[in-house]
């Protein structure tokens, strides 16, 4: 829940993949959804931490924007040459006001292409 707009003082790209046929072969590749999105970026700690099963070294993070569809958990924020992997989305208190992305950075190496 967003009490303060104020507190959105980051800029994240979230991207998704898109699948199709061009040229009679299948492909699959990150496509940009939503530029821009302002967000606030938290470190998670303590019993979000342990709830969500987390170890340190995973870096967990909150990253909370206002409310958009079709944001999913196989889809990745980008922030400052960062890429994250969404864990889950939650909609507190289903009011379709804000979403909170829990989201662990992906390690240099893994994964598919250069970011």
């Amino acid at each position: 829940m967003i009490t303060n707009p104020g507190t959105l003082t980051r800029r994240v790209d979230i991207y998704g993949t898109a699948q199709g046929d061009e040229g009679g072969f299948d492909y699959a590749g990150r496509t940009l959804l939503f530029h821009g999105i302002a967000a606030a970026i938290q470190p998670i700690r303590g019993q979000e931490l342990y709830e969500m099963g987390a170890t340190r070294e995973d870096q967990p993070l909150k990253v909370v924007i206002r409310y958009r569809k079709n944001v999913t958990e196989d889809m990745e924020v980008h922030y400052q040459g960062h890429v994250y992997d969404i864990q889950s989305v939650v909609d507190p208190l289903m009011e379709h006001e804000s979403l909170e992305l829990y989201c662990t950075e992906r390690k240099r190496g893994a994964g598919d292409g250069d970011v």
